[in-house]
C-alpha cells in the first residue's frame, strides 16, 4: 500500500515527536541518576548545547547551514526544557494507600 505525501509527513510529525519526548526522558533520568544537584546538572547541559555550535564542532556529514539551523532550534528547544525540568525529574508523591 502506497502511503500519501500527507501522510508520510504526519508519520514524520509523530517519530520526531517520539524522539523528543524519549530525549527529554534520557535527559531527566541523567539528571536524576547524578550526584550532582539539579543546578549544576542543568548548567552542564547549557553547557553541552553551545558546544554542538557549527562553530565549536563541525559535523562531518552535516551540511552547514543545516547545522546551523538545527543548533539554533536545539538551543530554544533545550531553553523550553529547562523550563519544565522540574516536571521531569520530580519523582511522584506516594499516597498514604501506596506507602
Amino acid at each position: 500500500m502506497e502511503q500519501s505525501q500527507a501522510e508520510a509527513i504526519e508519520e514524520l510529525r509523530v517519530e520526531l515527536a517520539a524522539q523528543r519526548l524519549i530525549t527529554r526522558s534520557i535527559i531527566a533520568h541523567l539528571m536524576i541518576a547524578s550526584d550532582e544537584p539539579i543546578a549544576a546538572a542543568l548548567e552542564a547541559f547549557e553547557e553541552a548545547i553551545m558546544k554542538m555550535s557549527p562553530d565549536q564542532v563541525a559535523v562531518a556529514d552535516l551540511d552547514p547551514a543545516v547545522h546551523s539551523k538545527a543548533f539554533e532550534l536545539a538551543g530554544r528547544r533545550a531553553r523550553e526544557m529547562q523550563g519544565d525540568i522540574g516536571a521531569l525529574v520530580r519523582r511522584p508523591r506516594k499516597t498514604r494507600d501506596a506507602a
